[in-house]
């Protein structure tokens, strides 16, 4: 509605080559492209007034994302990875344990598999359904986690040779890790934090997944993946091999009185999760505005499941003014 007023402010000008910035937020009430008009009060005098007002167009997208947090049992890390992930306004967390999970996953941009599957919830069936629907997993391994079930998976990082229990594993930055970056501070406190605990066993990585972490048992950094990362196009995935966020969220507070780096490693995975990719095959390239005698051009590109350029199909523009006529 061209008629309200979301914003407006007096400004003196105080010479004749004026310039100012003047910053102002407006409610996204809806998605898609919002048209602003921008004006300016008319002074007599002036050579003309049709540079006293301006049109902007803003496409406005969807960007809260829903990440649902699923557990074996109550675990610390929950709440951790809870208060880390909402510390972001773009992200909203539903927490349950998979038994009482009911919901539809094709409603979550994420799911965080914590000791899933495990032998009292074994959840395949349940984890298939997020994988068919095109949502991201991020596995946590812990004591509760089925290795056999969880190696059936082929989410990038394999555990051989398990027999039941856990070990302490501390973390190891991977300088050839290429998927995105940490912060300089991040990858140098990451070495000081406590360990994990890890099922015990052989972990190797799947083809196609690179590792961020390496396992460092006692004094001695192995080639054994601890994170792995997953990106298959039409699927993602990370592991992490071991349970005990908390302890790192408590570790980097103790040394930095806040959480920002133990926050910026959990976010930074869940952006590479949760980020959509533009998988339209139908892309519309055309102007919000026109001058009055410029001519009016769309243009648009069709691509085939291989991702080529085709033009066989027919494409149908109707174009609808602001009373609704065709």
């Amino acid at each position: 509605d061209t008629s309200t007023v979301l914003f407006s402010k007096t400004v003196s000008v105080s010479s004749n080559d004026f310039r100012t910035n003047l910053p102002l937020f407006l409610d996204a009430k809806k998605k898609g492209i919002a048209r602003y008009r921008i004006t300016i009060s008319k002074l007599d005098g002036e050579a003309t007034y049709l540079n006293n007002t301006t049109d902007v167009f803003i496409n406005i997208i969807e960007n809260k994302q829903k990440v649902l947090v699923l557990s074996a049992a109550p675990n610390p890390d929950l709440s951790a990875l809870r208060n880390a992930i909402e510390s972001s306004i773009n992200y909203e967390v539903v927490v349950s344990t998979a038994a009482d999970f009911t919901g539809r996953p094709s409603d979550y941009n994420l799911c965080i598999l914590h000791g899933l599957p495990s032998k009292s919830a074994p959840s395949t069936s349940l984890i298939d359904n997020f994988k068919n629907a095109g949502v991201p997993l991020w596995f946590i391994l812990s004591a509760n986690t089925d290795i056999n079930s969880f190696n059936n998976l082929s989410v990038g990082l394999q555990v051989a040779n398990n027999r039941g229990n856990v070990q302490e594993v501390y973390p190891s930055v991977v300088n050839t890790f290429s998927l995105f970056t940490f912060s300089d501070l991040l990858v140098d406190k990451i070495r000081e934090w406590p360990p994990l605990s890890a099922p015990f066993g052989v972990f190797t990585l799947k083809s196609g997944a690179s590792a961020l972490l390496n396992q460092k048992i006692g004094t001695i950094t192995t080639n054994q993946p601890l994170m792995a990362f997953l990106d298959q196009g039409n699927f993602k995935s990370v592991v992490l091999g071991g349970e005990g966020l908390w302890r790192w969220r408590l570790a980097d507070f103790n040394t930095n009185g806040n959480h920002d780096l133990s926050n910026e490693m959990i976010l930074k995975t869940v952006q590479f999760l949760s980020v959509k990719d533009d998988k339209s095959p139908f892309k519309i390239i055309a102007k919000n505005a026109f001058k009055e005698n410029e001519s009016v051009v769309f243009d648009a590109e069709l691509y085939n499941e291989s991702g080529q350029l085709v033009n066989t199909p027919e494409a149908k523009l109707t174009i609808i003014d602001q009373n609704k006529k065709q």
